[in-house]
């Protein structure tokens, strides 16, 4: 009964190891597509722009060869920007009920003039010229002049 245990033991690591082989192969496969593909490397950009997810390029100096890094890295860069650029806009909070609109943003330069992309909630979002209930870091940030510090909404 022993070596039957012993047996059924050595067959599951086995089985675990091919498994886990072949996740990191396909990992791998994945990553050398994003290396050696300047077109791949800005789409994935591109959609990772337009998922909101932030700009990381650190996977090229971890998994790049140093002969197609700037590439890949330039590359992917692109399709970021471009993606930021057509990216929606993602509405946090709804409007009505005395509840204002609320603004998603990743950059300051995503909300306009006179306004500034801050964490609110989890999640950054534009702030200025508030009106009651707004998302607030500061009293400036309110038309009324009155940022509640606990809730970092306005007065």
């Amino acid at each position: 009964m022993r070596s039957f245990l012993t047996v059924v033991v050595m067959v599951l690591a086995v089985v675990a190891a091919m498994g886990s082989a072949g996740i990191q192969q396909a990992q791998q496969n994945h990553i050398n597509r994003l290396c050696g593909e300047p077109q791949y490397a800005y789409e994935h950009g591109y959609n990772a722009a337009l998922k909101h997810q932030p700009m990381n390029t650190a996977w090229v100096d971890q998994s790049c060869l140093p002969a197609s890094r700037a590439s890949a890295r330039q590359s992917w860069i692109s399709g970021y920007q471009a993606g930021a650029a057509n990216a929606p806009v993602v509405v946090v909070g709804a409007a009505g009920a005395g509840r204002p609109l609320v603004s998603a943003c990743r950059f300051t330069s995503d909300c306009g003039e006179g306004y500034s992309c801050r964490q609110w909630q989890g999640s950054n979002v534009c702030m200025g010229y508030g009106s009651a209930g707004a998302p607030c870091w500061f009293s400036g940030d309110c038309l009324s002049g009155r940022c509640n510090g606990s809730s970092k909404t306005c007065n």
